[in-house]
């Protein structure tokens, strides 16, 4: 279970993606890496990491970083994030074992909360201002 004291390490090259993920997560620590291949290294120097996010781009080796990351730390959760759908990519993926969950993006939150294994965050208490009216309303004329 990943708390608000956890870290994710993700590797993208897209910084659109880790914005959305910093906004979504927003009390969790979050390591950025451009580079899939020193994601197991990272692991490695971080023994806190709860999960490892990688993206879905042929320049970052997706299922080699998440490979890594298992051999790094194999209690580590591994989300594989992708804006298609590589049917041979997931299919391989999936044999070897080497992440826990695929989600697309579009992120939806609900979903990403889900694949990290996490709580939601409580929902903030709505406060409601009705309209207060005038004390003697006087409707003659």
């Amino acid at each position: 279970m990943i708390t608000t004291r956890s870290k994710i390490i993700i590797a993208s090259r897209d910084e659109t993606l880790v914005r959305e993920m910093r906004r979504i997560l927003v009390d969790v620590e979050v390591i950025v890496f451009v580079n899939g291949a020193r994601v197991a290294a990272a692991v490695k120097l971080h023994p806190t990491v709860s999960a490892v996010v990688v993206e879905n781009t042929p320049s970052l080796a997706p299922l080699d970083a998440l490979e890594a990351a298992r051999g790094a730390s194999p209690a580590v959760r591994r989300v594989l994030v992708s804006e298609h759908c590589d049917l041979q990519l997931v299919t391989e993926g999936l044999h070897r074992g080497v992440f826990h969950k695929l989600i697309y993006r579009p992120l939806d939150e609900h979903e990403l909360f889900d694949a990290l294994e996490m709580r939601r965050p409580a929902p903030r208490p709505v406060t409601v201002v009705y309209p207060t009216r005038p004390a003697a309303a006087s409707f003659a004329r």
